[in-house]
Formats: structure tokens, sequence, C-alpha cells
């Protein structure tokens, strides 16, 4: 598991940048750069792409460093997959873009993953937390129970997928409580993206 606070932190002294002059840079105070060094604040990809180029160093370098193979005992096969999207696990963001960032895994962790996406929103607590990345597998089909990734009304969501066979009803739900089951209306532009095969939490 990747602590991604603990490789920014080694990556601001490599570069020796301090702390002020970081949060300077990107016009926070010192206290938001030691809680993402500490991990108690998440960052979303966009965030941490701005927080990278202050250190000249791109997504993809940060996390296909050897940060992925040094805690190894013997070399991995990789697998690169492609990095959509931030994903709501709340209330739902935006439909999902073209990809424009790549990370290496590997390959007994990625086997099945088409893509990768971070998730947003405390709605699938305790399984999923914010800013975890989901390991999505490309399907159209998802059996009742399953989690997944949709596309509703041109917002994405990770949920988990009910289909009832008598009444043919279909409901997205949390497994937060605090969250509504979302009802699939017959006039809704629905479509199932993917299945979440993985779930790799890089915050921690």
């Amino acid at each position: 598991m990747l602590d991604v606070g603990k490789m920014i932190k080694e990556l601001r002294m490599k570069k020796d940048i301090s702390q002020e002059d970081l949060a300077n840079a990107l016009s926070v105070n010192r206290a938001t750069i030691a809680n993402y060094e500490s991990g108690r604040r998440a960052l979303t990809i966009d965030k941490l792409e701005e927080l990278l180029a202050v250190l000249d160093t791109s997504l993809a370098d940060f996390f296909n460093s050897n940060n992925l193979e040094k805690n190894e005992s013997k070399p991995q096969e990789l697998r690169k997959i492609p990095i959509l999207s931030d994903v709501s696990a709340g209330y739902g963001e935006e439909a999902l873009e073209e990809a424009t960032h790549w990370i290496k895994l590997p390959t007994s962790i990625a086997r099945n993953a088409t893509f990768g996406t971070f998730v947003a929103g405390d709605s699938m607590e305790p399984k999923i937390n914010d800013g975890d990345l989901l390991l999505v597998q490309d399907t159209p089909q998802l059996d009742s129970g399953e989690i997944g990734i949709f596309l509703l009304n041109e917002k994405v969501y990770c949920k988990r997928f009910h289909y009832n066979p008598i009444t043919k009803e279909m409901v997205l739900k949390s497994l937060n409580t605090n969250y509504d089951p979302i009802y699939i209306a017959k006039d809704d532009d629905f479509r199932i993206v993917g299945k979440v095969v993985g779930i790799y939490d890089y915050t921690v």
C-alpha cells in the first residue's frame, strides 16, 4: 500500500523545498501541507497534480517511481491502466472523461481492471473511503449486490447495484446509511459503466 503523504514529504525534501515554500506556491497554509504529508488530509488527483507540478514531477513519475517496487522482495510484473476523472461516492460530480494519466500497478492487484478512478465522498464508507483509487472492469452488466460505477443523467456514481427481477426495479444503494437509495426511473439516462474489482487506498 502506498503512503502518498510520506512520498510527498520525501520528494519535497529531495527538492530542498520547505513546507512553507510549498504552501505559498499552492496558496495554502503550512498546516495543510503538514496534513497532506501525515495522511490526515487526502488529496484529490487534481490537487495532487498541482502539488507535484510545484515539485517539478509528473503524476506518472510520482506513482511509477521505485515507490511501487522498492518494498517488493522480488520483481513483479506491472500492468499499466488509465486513470479517469474523479468519481463521486456522494451525490455525483461529473461524467467520466478521457484518460489523461496512467499508472502502473502490480498485475496481482490490477489483473482484471480496465481503468482506475479516484472516489470523492463518504457514501460508500466504511468499505470505500474518500480518496481511494477504484480499479474498475469495463462491463455493461452487474449481478445484484455488486459494487459498480454508474452513469445516471450525466452524473457518475459509485454504488451497490440492486435489481429486482420480478418488478424490474433497479436501485443504487450506498453503504453509508446516511444516504438515501437512488431509484432508477424509466425515463432516466442510465448506464452501467463497470464493476469495481479492487480498491487501492493510496492515502494511508
